[in-house]
């Protein structure tokens, strides 16, 4: 029940419902194994290649999205070059933007937007937003700290940097002054 198309599409996999469009999507080179995959969809060279283990429900869109990812994902969705390269986590949205890698090492529950970042092991990160220079602009973290050029933010706005407001200041009795 997989479909296959361009050369070497769906190669050594074996499961069900998955579909690979592309030059080597959905492709695995196991050392004596065969990858048992269910219900993923990968469009673009090498996308989603050399996937070991139980992937399930994942989708990938790009030149090696999901490339070389990991043993137990699921529910992931990488779109763009490299995004989700070596992931292990599950229920992440990454969007790539340029090639040069973009993904998670470990992580659950994370979107980022970018390129050339990586977040760590257990990060709590819901959603990073990132430039091409490897670097993260916004963090939006799990306790509901955001931080701008921070990745550690210690409050529920924290910046790394200079500031520019215009208009007014309130305080916490929604009382307006200057700084």
């Amino acid at each position: 029940n997989n479909t296959g198309l361009g050369t070497r599409s769906g190669r050594s996999m074996k499961g069900e419902g998955n579909t690979g469009v592309g030059m080597n999507s959905l492709r695995a080179d196991t050392t004596g194994g065969v990858v048992l995959m269910k219900y993923n969809t990968a469009v673009g060279f090498e996308s989603m290649y050399s996937i070991d283990g139980l992937p399930e429900y994942n989708v990938a869109i790009g030149y090696q999205a999901m490339y070389n990812g990991g043993t137990t994902s699921t529910y992931n969705i990488g779109i763009g070059p490299n995004a989700l390269t070596n992931n292990d986590g599950d229920h992440n949205i990454v969007i790539s933007t340029i090639n040069g890698g973009s993904g998670l090492a470990t992580g659950d529950y994370n979107t980022l937007v970018g390129s050339q970042f990586t977040l760590a092991a257990n990060d709590d990160s819901l959603a990073v937003f990132g430039n091409n220079l490897g670097m993260a602009a916004i963090w939006m973290k799990g306790s509901g700290n955001t931080g701008m050029g921070t990745m550690l933010p210690t409050q529920r706005v924290h910046v790394e940097g200079n500031l520019r407001v215009t208009g007014k200041y309130f305080d916490s009795n929604n009382e307006s002054g200057v700084l």
